[in-house]
């Protein structure tokens, strides 16, 4: 149930990779492994993948998703056993 526009995703993926560079994707596969975690929810993928590396990143990231109004959905090692790690509403 992805709510972004692939219109948005798309300038945002231009955006995040003037940021990032290669470091901003839409792979299919990468996406994927996002979509889960250790729990039994059914999985959701994000639109886009981003891994950051400082904390100005970050801020740009946030900053370029929010002037977008696409939702941020953080995700460490993706052991989550509650589902908070899936993109219900697509995002980043």
């Amino acid at each position: 149930m992805n709510a972004v526009s692939s219109a948005v995703a798309d300038d945002l993926l231009r955006a995040l990779k003037d940021l990032v560079g290669d470091r901003a994707t839409a792979a299919a596969a990468v996406r994927e492994h996002h979509s889960r975690g250790e729990s039994y929810h059914t999985p959701a993928a994000p639109d886009l993948i981003v891994y950051p590396r400082t904390t100005a990143e970050i801020s740009a990231i946030v900053r370029a998703a929010a002037e977008r109004r696409v939702p941020i959905v953080a995700f460490g090692a993706g052991t989550s056993l509650e589902g908070q790690v899936l993109a219900l509403h697509g995002g980043v």
